[in-house]
């Protein structure tokens, strides 16, 4: 089953158990108000009658509570296995709109503002609407949304992407474990703040207790309490005496020390962070319990366990730490607990146990979550989109990038134009020339997504890739900007300075990565004479740095009359094709081809406007 048929097949079920979901909560609710309506309307006549005694009506009418309270839990499980249904309807509706490029359809991930400002992420559409991250990134916790972030923005060594392509190949093939797991950690989104709580608790340094009498008065007092009820039969005064130094004793530390207690206590437990716990250990179940995942990831099996067995103890705590927020179980339950054994101390107590086992862990804990999250995005790419391939990004082989049928991952299938490009050896340039609309700068933001998914360990839109580890520097959008002063050419002369700084520094840095640069129509905003001049100086210092690249260019004669034209690699596109009569008919091929180009188009548009 294709991905397209396995989310349409999703959303046909989840509605269909909507349905259901739905129509159950209707008949509990009816079923609800029918025997409050039938229980009251019976009490009233056996009053009126006067049947039954004071002992039998406390009795129905416990009944009818007990009645009443499961069809309302009933009920509350119905409407949350409602609410998680229209949740996954939702989510696979996203996937297929994600799938049609229908940007408007699904939420743009969120991203920091540090990866969204990166000259890379401009020119290559990283972040934001309609990008490579709102296409590619289908994690739903914040910590898989960083790491798949972090991982297009840092090139991972050549061991590591290896590592990231096998996980993905094996998660390939398991879409509805897949599609769960985006399930749970939509749950953990809901609740950012309170994850964030959780996190800072986890991490603090516990005060509230140490090895002082207190302590060790707080651990033997359940043996004691014990201890006093075994007088009752032969000794009961003996057992008020004993009872009686324990309730006033409590009541003192109670009043000396419940402040520092139930603050310490309810910072796990205020503003629903307790929620988080259930959350995570949902998430790690779901990745722990699951035998096809467990034959597949070990590693991340194993840990998924550790972590849901310490989780479900945590969730323990929390149940048993907020009893007193229940009004039943307040009044029959946590009071006499409080006064018999210091209830908030013990639970306060086994808080700090936790935390002190278990606390330091809790930020690797979410970070496996987001690694997880992120190599399942890797694997939906390829599920996707079946055709794309793995690259092969080798150590030790000198600068270079070949590609076969690389296209745009962000052009809808239906209307891509592949090309086969190969860059370098270092020492040589490829200069594209071509007409304006012809594809040149599509063509150099391919290479760049395609170098950038590649040392991500994702799938590329092409056949195939071979490519060494390379840093990706980029001169494509510069652009004026009237709140910096900044003229275009201004903008373009510090952009490429930054291209410059950065090989220089990987020249200098052995270990640095080789850089890769993609420079398009460089300096258009000044004459043809100094951009002629300093375009010359320019691919004099590509050449001698040994860095390897793609420049595009307006200017035809560049390859053949260049001071350097015996290292450059000419190739041309923005070919026309079709009958001109019209500015909608002036179309192109888009293909790339050897030599330089001696097509214009910009005249033959403007006579066709009438211009």
């Amino acid at each position: 089953m294709d991905a397209e048929q396995f989310y349409a097949s999703v959303s046909e079920r989840c509605a269909r158990e909507f349905a259901e979901h739905a129509a159950s909560l209707s008949r509990w609710r009816n079923a609800r108000l029918f025997v409050v309506v039938a229980s009251v309307g019976l009490l009233a006549i056996a009053w009126k009658l006067e049947i039954g005694s004071l002992l039998v009506a406390a009795c129905y009418v416990t009944a009818v509570f007990c009645i009443v309270f499961f069809i309302a839990a009933t009920e509350q499980l119905t409407m949350s296995a409602k609410d998680a249904s229209a949740r996954a309807m939702a989510q696979s509706q996203d996937s297929l709109a994600r799938m049609a490029h229908d940007w408007d359809s699904f939420a743009v991930p969120e991203s920091s503002e540090r990866v969204n400002q990166l000259p890379l992420s401009i020119d290559l559409d990283l972040f934001g609407r309609a990008s490579i991250f709102h296409r590619m990134c289908f994690a739903k916790s914040s910590a898989g949304r960083e790491t798949f972030a972090r991982w297009l923005t840092s090139p991972a060594s050549p061991v590591e992407i290896i590592r990231r392509q096998n996980i993905a190949k094996k998660l390939v093939g398991v879409p509805q474990w897949r599609f769960d797991l985006q399930s749970k950690c939509a749950d953990i989104e809901r609740s950012l703040r309170q994850i964030n709580l959780l996190q800072k608790w986890a991490e603090q340094t516990d005060h509230t207790f140490s090895a002082t009498l207190l302590d060790w008065y707080v651990q033997a007092l359940p043996f004691l309490a014990i201890a006093s009820m075994l007088f009752i039969p032969f000794a009961p005064f003996v057992f008020a005496a004993m009872a009686g130094g324990i309730v006033v004793t409590n009541f003192i530390i109670i009043v000396c020390t419940s402040g520092r207690i139930y603050d310490n206590l309810m910072q796990l437990t205020r503003d629903n962070a307790s929620t988080m716990a259930p959350s995570l250990s949902a998430v790690y179940e779901h990745v722990a319990l699951s035998p096809e995942v467990h034959s597949l990831l070990p590693d991340f099996s194993t840990a998924a366990g550790e972590a849901q067995h310490a989780l479900k103890r945590l969730e323990r705590v929390v149940f048993l730490g907020t009893l007193s927020k229940n009004p039943l179980a307040a009044i029959y339950v946590y009071i006499p607990l409080q006064f018999l054994v210091l209830w908030d101390h013990q639970m306060n107590r086994m808080a700090s146990q936790w935390r002190a086992k278990h606390g330091a862990e809790v930020s690797r804990w979410i970070a496996i979550i987001g690694e997880i999250e992120a190599l399942s995005s890797l694997a939906a790419i390829k599920h996707e989109n079946p055709t794309w391939a793995f690259p092969d990004v080798g150590e030790g082989l000198s600068p270079s990038f070949r590609s076969l049928e690389l296209s745009h991952p962000l052009i809808k299938p239906s209307i891509r134009v592949s090309n086969d490009i190969s860059i370098g050896p270092a020492g040589t340039i490829s200069v594209i020339t071509g007409s304006n609309m012809g594809g040149k700068s599509t063509l150099l933001r391919s290479i760049g997504v395609a170098a950038v998914l590649a040392q991500a360990g994702a799938p590329c839109c092409c056949s195939s890739l071979t490519m060494s580890p390379l840093k990706v520097l980029t001169s494509v959008k510069a652009a004026d900007s009237l709140a910096e002063s900044a003229s275009l050419f201004m903008a373009q002369l510090l952009r490429l300075k930054q291209v410059i700084h950065e090989i220089r520094r990987g020249n200098e840095d052995k270990c640095e990565l080789p850089s890769i640069y993609l420079l398009d129509e460089i300096l258009n905003g000044t004459n043809t004479t100094d951009r002629r001049e300093i375009v010359e100086d320019l691919i004099g210092f590509l050449l001698e740095a040994r860095a390897i690249g793609v420049m595009t260019t307006h200017d035809m004669e560049l390859s053949s009359e260049s001071r350097h034209s015996n290292f450059i690699k000419s190739y041309s596109m923005g070919h026309r094709c079709g009958d001109l009569k019209t500015a909608d008919q002036l179309k192109f091929d888009y293909k790339l081809k050897k030599g330089a180009s001696a097509e214009r188009s910009a005249m033959i548009l403007a006579s066709i406007l009438g211009l």
